[in-house]
């Protein structure tokens, strides 16, 4: 149906309630889904069915989250209480202003909004415990949720923000947002003690308020992995029914502190391998049939469309090119066409859909010579299954930047050129440089020509930090503040991730210090598609890296786009990526500083004007940099020496 079609149906549904149902239909099917993608013109139409229908809540409530995409903060708060005052249990309503609400601070009148809804639903309870979390309303709220959820990973994420709010949060409330996290299992169900202890004790906060805060979460960190250690004893954890869905919990936070992880994560990864073993005695090491084809798994959850998939997506091609079958481990329920296309390709294609038992079992009946996991910590039952000795080798990579901590991982494959000297030191793994960027990169198409105005951006210095806001550590924030106030024309750029509570909490992290002039140069852009993304850094003079974390595919994008990157060398490889590809380049002797100069060479390369010149040297190498085939050639080396193959 048109747009006209739709306008002329919302006209005669004023007073025709077939129609109106027929109207809502269209509206949920077809406009819904395109407000992020097109809110301009989801307002517009929503604007006339709103005037053809003024009593009708559920228009008002969409027409809310199009003016919110539009950044008409204003006119789309007025929208959704409009829409809660014709119906007040209209939920996604509700949920919206309260973000909307937290965006500009007013906790208060969040919290307010919060309490007064009175269920949630599925698929919005995530969304709902972050904001509660965000107007400090998290403990009186745990409560609401229903224990039956589907939402692990969205929940692991809620209990980050929980954790993050101004007076952290009731025990109570984050005993039962862990009790959402793997509802599936009975055994969980059935003896949740250990998982809601680890909750408690091992939560970091997603997005810190200072740097003090990241240190006292560390120390609470240090303090709840002694508990666990002291409490769960191999006889204890024999009581439990045996699950590996106890363990499954990820630390996945604490490598973007900017500190040393090797003794935490060592320490974790010694009781977790213990306690792996005691709850799965079943699963024990099989050695591989004689005569058989060596057979290698590569195991993630993340073989779609995202950073980890693009980067390690060619390893299964290099490890195929071998007389070796490559089999294709997909686990979690995230499925899309970059998928499906790994699945045409690969014979050895399964995908295992289940919670870590699940996982276990399937590599355990597989028996493979080399399991080879591209990044550990980013899905939740991966690290306990890893803790299990399912293979005589087991490898990583470095898709979480950080050592596993597991005595049951065997080799650390990362990129020479990004290591610092001495990059042992930072990995219990034995640790095994590929040359480059460490795989051939799928290089996405190179962005249209668009201007500033096209895009909405303002003229001007114009930085841009596009990584996700947990990568961005606090000693950033003095950065963002002394730029701001030494160039009164700058403006910096972050990108929104759809999460507004914590994009308000960012922002007034960054603004505690500055004045308003100086606070209003600071731009949250909507979420980006990736090609909206490219034509953004298109336009952009630099991309602004973050210490402690510099850019992977972030880089690799704004590099795509021709955009130089500003960075610094970091201590460990998650600081470095930026600086690597820099040098392969042939620019990084402009473009890389200390953490000291950093203010200063920014506002000299932006009142020098050299930037720009920079750019045709950037997309001259671009090609070469992901082209990648000397690092597929050593890792199929790697892997060949190791299984005798070569």
């Amino acid at each position: 149906m048109t747009l006209p079609d739709l306008r002329t149906l919302a006209q005669a549904a004023h007073h025709d309630p077939a129609q109106r149902a027929t109207l809502h239909r269209l509206l949920l099917g077809q406009i819904a889904p395109q407000i992020e993608a097109q809110p301009h013109a989801a307002a517009a139409l929503l604007r006339d069915c709103a005037m053809w229908c003024p009593g009708d809540a559920l228009i008002h409530g969409l027409l809310g989250e199009a003016l919110a995409g539009c950044r008409e903060w204003t006119k789309a708060e007025h929208a959704l209480q409009h829409a809660l005052s014709l119906q007040p249990r209209l939920e996604p309503a509700r949920l919206r202003l309260a973000e909307l609400m937290l965006q500009r601070a007013d906790a208060a009148s969040a919290a307010r909004v919060i309490a007064a809804q009175d269920a949630t639903s599925p698929n919005l309870r995530a969304r709902w415990i972050e904001a509660a979390a965000a107007a400090d309303c998290a403990g009186g709220w745990a409560h609401r949720l229903d224990a039956q959820s589907p939402l692990a990973e969205q929940c692991n994420d809620a209990l980050s923000g929980v954790l993050a709010a101004p007076s952290g949060a009731a025990s109570a409330c984050v005993a039962a947002i862990a009790e959402v996290m793997h509802p599936r299992s009975d055994c969980a169900r059935q003896a949740p003690g250990l998982r809601v202890q680890l909750a408690e004790a091992l939560a970091l906060p997603r997005l810190a308020e200072s740097t003090e805060h990241l240190v006292e979460a560390r120390a609470r960190y240090t303090q709840g992995l002694e508990r666990i250690v002291a409490q769960w004893t191999p006889q204890r954890l024999a009581t439990l029914q045996p699950s590996l869905q106890h363990l499954s919990w990820s630390n996945f936070l604490l490598a973007y502190q900017g500190m040393d992880d090797l003794a935490l994560q060592s320490r974790y990864g010694d009781w977790l391998a213990q306690a792996a073993a005691t709850l799965r005695p079943d699963l024990p090491l099989r050695a591989p049939p004689a005569g058989r084809r060596p057979r290698v798994a590569l195991v993630s959850g993340h073989w779609y469309g995202c950073t980890a998939g693009w980067y390690f997506a060619r390893w299964i091609d290099a490890v195929a090119a071998l007389d070796a079958e490559a089999w294709v481990i997909a686990v979690g329920a995230q499925r899309d066409a970059f998928s499906e296309d790994l699945a045409r390709r690969h014979a050895h294609f399964r995908h295992v859909p289940g919670d870590a038992d699940a996982i276990a079992t399937a590599l355990h009946d597989l028996a493979p010579d080399l399991i080879l996991y591209p990044e550990l910590g980013m899905h939740t039952d991966l690290l306990p299954v890893a803790a299990l000795r399912l293979a005589p080798r087991q490898w990583v990579g470095w898709g979480h930047p950080v050592t596993s901590g597991l005595p049951t991982i065997d080799r650390y494959l990362s990129c020479a050129p990004m290591e610092p000297a001495a990059a042992q030191r930072h990995y219990r793994e034995p640790l095994h440089l590929l040359p480059g960027i460490g795989t051939q990169y799928p290089a996405p198409p190179a962005p249209v020509t668009t201007t500033r105005g096209e895009l909405g951006l303002p003229e001007g210095p114009l930085l841009l930090v596009p990584q996700s806001f947990y990568k961005i550590h606090p000693a950033n924030d003095p950065v963002y503040r002394e730029l701001l106030q030494r160039e009164p024309r700058l403006r910096i750029a972050f990108i929104a991730t759809g999460n507004l509570a914590e994009a308000a909490r960012l922002r007034s992290r960054i603004t505690r210090h500055l004045g308003r002039t100086e606070a209003a140069r600071i731009l949250f852009l909507p979420f980006l598609s990736r090609t909206d993304l490219l034509r953004v850094m298109s336009v952009c003079d630099a991309m602004l890296d973050t210490l402690h974390w510099s850019g992977g595919n972030t880089a690799l994008d704004a590099l795509r786009a021709g955009l130089p990157i500003i960075t610094t060398a970091g201590e460990f490889m998650r600081g470095r990526q930026s600086l690597a590809m820099l040098d392969a380049l042939g620019v990084s002797d402009r473009l890389v500083t200390t953490p000291e100069r950093l203010v200063d060479h920014t506002l000299d390369l932006l009142g020098q004007h050299e930037l720009a010149a920079l750019r045709p040297r950037i997309a001259a190498g671009y090609d070469e940099l992901v082209d990648g085939r000397a690092a597929l050639a050593a890792l199929r080396a790697c892997v060949g020496t190791a299984l005798a193959l070569e």
